[in-house]
């Protein structure tokens, strides 16, 4: 319950905020310059999607092996019935959330005037629900496949060639924005007129150096620590 009317609070506080300060729906589409520090790096902004993973966790603790033995027993034309359409929903959540406003950045960073502005209503609801259908149909995914419903997807996320990716995956999230700040800061220019192909570039290179760091800091200290903090405990239960 608590989680819940966090979440609600948290997507009331931005739309407010997107309102009151007449911020766009993203920090590309900033015309006053207050993005950022008003709503992007905010901690009751930012809140939900680590709210609903809670609350996805919770729920596959407390619940999951009861729905997981349940989902076994039915036949396979029953768990596509109740699978495919949850897929269907979460992918075409998360098509919107990645491309719902793409034409407006396009728009608004090749000619940043206030006739290329987004209404009002696409700057709130997208600012104030994109991260919450992000982290809803993400964590559905993961739960769907936990709860065998992923078929041939949980297999290819389940592929053992992910192991290294997937140990470095929370470096990368602690020094990806550096990484991002460092490169998009340094720009010299703006961007060129075929801008697909120039952030794929940025894309592309913001996440091999995102990742060159990570495994130093995962070498350098998340391992050693990690070897440590084994050691200790092993030390105490003898």
């Amino acid at each position: 319950f608590i989680g819940v009317m966090l979440t609600i609070s948290s997507v009331i506080t931005t739309c407010v905020i997107t309102r009151y300060y007449n911020l766009g729906p993203d920090p590309l589409i900033d015309p006053h310059g207050d993005y950022n520090w008003l709503s992007y790096n905010k901690p009751w902004v930012r809140v939900t999607p680590y709210i609903i993973g809670i609350l996805g966790g919770a729920f596959y603790w407390k619940h999951g092996k009861s729905v997981q033995s349940m989902i076994s027993n039915l036949d396979v034309w029953k768990r596509a019935l109740i699978g495919v359409p949850i897929w269907l929903i979460t992918f075409a959540i998360q098509y919107g959330v990645i491309w719902g406003v793409f034409d407006a950045n396009i728009r608004y960073t090749l000619h940043p005037v206030k006739e290329n502005l987004p209404s009002e209503a696409v700057s709130e609801s997208y600012g104030s629900l994109s991260r919450v259908g992000w982290a809803v149909s993400l964590t559905s995914q993961v739960l769907l496949c936990q709860l065998g419903l992923g078929s041939f997807i949980n297999s290819l996320l389940s592929w053992r060639g992910w192991m290294v990716a997937g140990r470095l995956t929370y470096a990368v999230y602690l020094v990806h924005m550096h990484v991002l700040y460092l490169v998009f800061l340094g720009r010299r220019h703006q961007l060129s007129v075929l801008p697909d192909f120039e952030m794929a570039c940025f894309y592309l290179g913001v996440l091999a150096m995102s990742y060159l760091v990570a495994a130093l800091v995962f070498l350098f200290i998340e391992a050693p620590y990690a070897a440590f903090e084994k050691t200790n405990y092993q030390k105490r239960t003898k």
